[in-house]
């Protein structure tokens, strides 16, 4: 269940991130991408047990074009142009910590 539900929600906070940042708003920025971290990494976002369910199918399709269309990768190469390193911190350390989960 809270598998399905972090593949549910993962787009709308995509789609906030993308906001913070063309609205500047640099606590929102981590919060958010601190939030999406704790999710993709305390779930089994890519666990392959979760994708073999048939009845989960679109739900992890639809979570994973976050990943392909490149949306996500695209906030994140802006946030790490942010001006403030500590919210570039943030962007850096959540690609160390879903590269690493990825592989």
């Amino acid at each position: 269940m809270s598998t399905e539900l972090t593949h549910l929600v993962v787009n709308p906070l995509a789609d906030a991130l993308q906001q913070a940042i063309d609205n500047g708003n640099n606590a929102m920025q981590v919060h958010l991408i601190n939030l999406l971290n704790i999710l993709l990494e305390a779930n089994d976002f890519y666990s392959p047990d979760f994708e073999s369910q048939a009845d989960k199918k679109e739900v992890v399709q639809h979570a994973r074009k976050l990943f392909e269309e490149g949306f996500l990768v695209e906030c994140i190469r802006m946030g790490m142009q942010n001006k403030v390193s500590f919210v570039r911190g943030a962007y850096i350390n959540f690609c160390n910590d879903i590269v690493t989960k990825m592989v």
